[in-house]
């Protein structure tokens, strides 16, 4: 029977199992898996799917990459658990978590550190319910979304490009629109278990600088560790410098940082002050072509650097591209 003669519903009961059936690894390397995946996107709903992460059941579209990466690096993100475990052992039990996306961050943070406390933030309305339905087992992880943090609050023009499974603010001017925005330090105004964070992670694809720069009276007073997605390429779309917003942080009282390289191995751990090293690692992200593209920071101030020393305890095996 051809599958135009099957009811819409029949269709759509197929592509789910089709769908979860990719998500779970069981149709890789089967040929015409990778089309399969692209058609369910593109023209079957992008279903929800399940997927299993370090045990916990998460539910994602199917469009979103994180089951993709981590079946070929199983330990993919797990360094911001590693981190949050030595936070809370070290310095305090809240965090606030940018660009929570679909709670997939948070849901890694529990495994490693049940104790800790979550404020997530996301500007992106699609992953809401994903992000609810994620986090709605832990009565201490709460949501502020979707907002759209930056460094001053008000109207801000520009887009928001989603892209497997993860979304960016685009400032360059193609397909702009007008946009509300907020400064992290007005939100806390009304979160105030949040006010002074042990811990702030901003993973927003380029928009990190803007987002502490909306957060200065926070960092500077609770000088909380600092996990920063660094991507050279989208800090330049959203008009920032990665190696001025390192000696901005520099200026507020932050003194050392951890580079690990996308994939969540810890590379090298450094002085803010050693700028010639800094900027020799932001030139070969910078690279065309350059595998590693992108960094994991840790970034700490004098109360937090035994965090930093002890970021070498690695746990689990080591995955090579």
């Amino acid at each position: 029977m051809s599958p135009r003669l099957l009811s819409p519903r029949i269709r759509s009961i197929a592509g789910d199992r089709i769908a979860q059936a990719l998500t779970d690894g069981r149709l890789v390397g089967r040929r015409g898996s990778g089309r399969l995946r692209h058609l369910l996107i593109r023209h079957g709903g992008d279903p929800a799917v399940t997927y299993d992460l370090g045990g916990t059941k998460v539910l994602l579209p199917l469009s979103h990459q994180l089951p993709v990466t981590r079946r070929r690096y199983p330990y993919y993100a797990e360094n911001l658990g590693h981190v949050a475990r030595l936070v809370t052992e070290m310095r305090g039990t809240t965090m606030i978590d940018v660009g929570a996306n679909v709670g997939d961050s948070a849901v890694i943070v529990k495994r490693h550190a049940p104790q800790i406390a979550i404020l997530c933030v996301d500007a992106e309305a699609t992953y809401l319910p994903y992000l609810l339905s994620n986090t709605a087992r832990w009565p201490d992880v709460e949501i502020a979304a979707p907002v759209l943090l930056a460094e001053q609050t008000g109207p801000i023009t520009g887009a928001l490009v989603e892209h497997n499974g993860t979304a960016r603010f685009d400032t360059s001017g193609s397909g702009s629109v007008a946009f509300s925005s907020t400064t992290l330090d007005d939100l806390l105004r009304e979160q105030d278990r949040f006010a002074a964070p042990a811990l702030l992670k901003s993973d927003t694809d380029g928009f990190e600088e803007r987002v502490l720069r909306g957060a200065e009276s926070t960092i500077a007073s609770a000088l909380p560790v600092l996990f920063l997605e660094y991507e050279p390429r989208l800090l330049r779309h959203a008009d920032t410098d990665g190696l001025e917003m390192l000696g901005w942080l520099g200026s507020l009282g932050y003194q050392r940082l951890a580079i690990y390289d996308k994939f969540g191995r810890l590379m090298l751990r450094c002085d803010l002050t050693d700028v010639a090293l800094l900027r020799d690692l932001h030139a070969y992200a910078s690279s065309p072509g350059c595998v590693v593209d992108a960094f994991d920071l840790v970034v700490v101030a004098e109360q937090s650097l035994p965090i930093l020393d002890r970021l070498a305890e690695v746990e689990g095996p080591i995955d090579l591209p």
